[in-house]
């Protein structure tokens, strides 16, 4: 790997922590800890947390069996299904299901970014909107990085933000909330009016029943999954048994994610339609007409067969990044792709990106704390596993050459600096 790279990293990690505006993030990221600690008085966490474990471990365990049922039971209800073992697979199917459609809406969704969707759509010329309210606002000022996965903006100020989307949409917008919510969603409704296509994720797949799960705070998915064409992409980690199951990773992560149970939830198990005309059926009343499931290995599969299946429990309820050191320190930096953040993002960009990737994207950041998989709700030991990917990115000469050094420091003379060790009072007090 280029040195280089590694040294254009280290300038981006010394600018993220010293940026002020992230002390207001830092000071919050309790605050999903208190409102959690409220609701366990009502629902026994405990109890859901291993329920919820416990699904995670015995889909993975017969997961080539549940995704033929999914498969057949979606099939059953009018949804096509695919299967798509490479990230280009993925894109390619997606390219042949919306044809000639040139403006895609999209709601949170990790797994169009993993393969590198957006950039594709780019070059074909298909405009892609990201609806959830951060993204939206993060349209008009691309020159900033995200600085968390849920809430990507918060870092900036009204003022800026407002000067912003004046400069862009020609309209003064006053530095206030209501004001610069009225004239984005003007921006997102009108390109709505015109979008053909909804993509989405899913926080779960009932195989039994044939049933996509979708929780969210926004609204937007509602608009999103409305649309003529419903496409949803997921990995194949996301197939469980039963409707049961899927709801209840739905509250859990909900719960980690936000403090409460889901204040929006969708069940899809067919397109949209109505029996009123000769008692045939008419699709697409007010919703899609069509819906697409494309399920994506892309690396998963080789995972588990790694002994990295841990990994994959993840229900993506962000609970890891409030208490992680990196992640409250450089934010998304540790992360791949700004979609996999922190420590469990990282290893799982090593199977859907390659080991190279996981690297340039934090392996070597992580503090092995193990804060993470003490939060972690299903307990995801993530420090073992990140211990073992190293160990291999070592191996293999993935490794900063600063890293190489401090290690070769230690063993010669005692510490990373590799000063004298009689001299320690005096170097101790210059590196501080």
């Amino acid at each position: 790997m280029s040195e280089t790279y590694f040294q254009e990293k280290r300038r981006e990690i010394k600018k993220r922590v010293r940026d002020e505006r992230l002390d207001a993030i830092r000071k919050s990221d309790k605050e999903g800890w208190k409102r959690r600690t409220s609701v366990e008085k009502r629902i026994n966490l405990i109890e859901l947390a291993r329920q919820v474990r416990a699904v995670k471990e015995d889909s993975l365990k017969r997961l080539d069996e549940l995704v033929k049922i999914a498969r057949e039971s979606l099939e059953r209800n009018g949804i096509q299904t695919y299967y798509a073992r490479t990230a280009k697979e993925a894109a390619d199917i997606f390219l042949e299901v919306i044809g000639d459609a040139k403006f895609v809406a999209k709601s949170a969704a990790d797994v169009p970014n993993e393969i590198g969707l957006p950039r594709i759509l780019e070059k074909k010329g298909i405009e892609l909107l990201n609806t959830d309210f951060g993204y939206l606002l993060w349209n008009f000022v691309p020159e900033e990085y995200g600085s968390t996965k849920g809430i990507p903006m918060v870092h900036i100020s009204l003022e800026t933000m407002a000067k912003a989307i004046s400069k862009k949409t020609g309209t003064h917008v006053k530095p206030e909330r209501e004001d610069i919510l009225r004239n984005v969603k003007k921006v997102a409704e009108r390109f709505l009016g015109k979008a053909e296509v909804g993509l989405t994720g899913a926080n779960a797949i009932a195989a039994n029943e044939g049933s996509i799960v979708l929780i969210h705070e926004q609204g937007n998915i509602n608009r999103v999954i409305s649309l003529p064409q419903h496409v949803v992409m997921a990995g194949i980690d996301k197939v469980v048994p039963t409707l049961l199951d899927s709801v209840a990773i739905a509250e859990l992560t909900s719960v980690y994610q936000l403090g409460r149970p889901p204040s929006n939830m969708n069940i899809v198990s067919a397109p949209t339609e109505d029996w009123n005309m000769e008692l045939k059926p008419t699709r697409g009343i007010f919703g899609s007409r069509e819906i697409h499931v494309i399920m994506v290995d892309n690396g998963r599969t080789k995972a588990i067969e790694k002994g990295f299946a841990e990994c994959l429990y993840c229900t993506r309820c962000f609970a890891c990044h409030n208490v992680c050191p990196a992640q409250e320190r450089v934010r998304n930096l540790f992360g791949y792709n700004n979609s996999y953040i922190s420590g469990r993002g990282i290893i799982l960009s090593a199977f859907v990106a390659g080991l190279k990737e996981a690297v340039e994207s934090g392996l070597f950041l992580c503090t092995l704390c193990g804060a993470c998989k003490e939060e972690c709700p299903i307990d995801i030991d993530v420090p073992t596993m990140i211990r073992r990917l190293r160990v291999e990115a070592v191996s293999k000469g993935l490794v900063p050459k600063a890293d190489t050094q401090m290690d070769n420091n230690v063993r010669d003379t005692g510490n990373p600096f590799g000063e004298p060790e009689r001299e320690r009072t005096r170097w101790m007090n210059e590196k501080s």
